[in-house]
């Protein structure tokens, strides 16, 4: 488990959740890039990775997986291990099934409402004691099956290699 990680996550939250775990030892180290691997091909960037790296893409399943199925392919042409931690249907979904005492995702940033929720979860100062307060359990993240659209996708599917 020597190889660097890379993860490319969606949008600034899952940046913004990504660091917050990795501050508090959750996850393993590594970069972390917004960049939306579901829409966007990474072929400009993947020259940079290096060798020996752990690429994790980190997505909301809420496009169809043409693109994320060709970076895939080149990201392993590469020489580097992909991981895929797919987020049914999007971030938002996700973080509030992993929290165990809360019923909307507001409560987690103690938010007006859910449409509140993205831009307070991104400029929250002590997002890992929130998520820590609202019954946040990492073995609950990234556990939710896949549409049948990705069904190519599972394979890549082992949120217990970052933690």
């Amino acid at each position: 488990m020597s190889r660097k990680i890379h993860y490319y996550v969606e949008g600034k939250c899952e940046k913004v959740f990504i660091k917050a775990l990795q501050k508090n030892g959750i996850v393993r180290p590594g970069k972390v890039d917004v960049f939306n691997a579901v829409q966007n091909l990474l072929a400009s960037r993947i020259h940079t990775l290096g060798l020996d790296v752990v690429v994790v893409f980190i997505f909301d399943v809420d496009k169809g997986p043409g693109v994320l199925l060709k970076n895939i392919i080149e990201t392993e042409k590469m020489g580097a291990r992909v991981i895929c931690l797919p987020q049914v249907y999007d971030f938002e979904d996700e973080i509030k099934r992993s929290c165990m005492r809360v019923k909307a995702v507001k409560e987690i940033t103690e938010s007006r409402s859910n449409k509140d929720f993205k831009s307070d979860f991104c400029s929250c100062s002590n997002i890992f004691e929130r998520l820590s307060f609202c019954g946040f359990t990492s073995g609950r993240m990234w556990r939710t099956p896949v549409p049948s659209d990705f069904e190519r996708v599972k394979k890549y599917i082992h949120p217990e290699y970052i933690f």
